[in-house]
């Protein structure tokens, strides 16, 4: 008996990994350097950037900038520029499964050492 669940419904309660829209940034800062100075394709970088995918405490969905550096907010119908949270956790197994966040983190960790605050190099 079928009860309707689609395969890929995220249980109730699951730990999800935080991180903080700095880190995210910092990440992202240092994928576009890889993509401008040609270690990435166009094709790799928005694969990743489409996979940067955040919820906070109330389940609103969030998403950084490309170029622009802004925060954007899903609003039901449309991505709204909007002030983040101070804490995110990844939204799905998009992002861990599309290996982004783990790619950015490597990128993170070739990039040398960064200011425990803001990330900054």
């Amino acid at each position: 008996m079928s009860i309707g669940l689609k395969n890929n419904m995220t249980p109730p309660e699951i730990f999800r990994e935080k991180t903080t829209p700095a880190n995210v940034m910092a990440r992202l800062r240092l994928l576009r350097t890889r993509y401008v100075e040609g270690e990435m394709s166009a094709a790799r970088f928005n694969a990743i950037l489409e996979a940067f995918r955040f919820v906070d405490e109330v389940g609103h969905l969030w998403s950084p900038g490309a170029q622009s550096e802004r925060w954007y907010r899903w609003d039901r119908a449309q991505w709204t520029p909007a002030e983040p949270p101070a804490a995110l956790a990844l939204a799905d197994a998009k992002l861990a499964d599309a290996g982004a966040w783990a790619e950015s983190a490597q990128a993170e960790s070739q990039a040398g050492p960064v200011c425990g605050n803001c990330r900054a190099p």
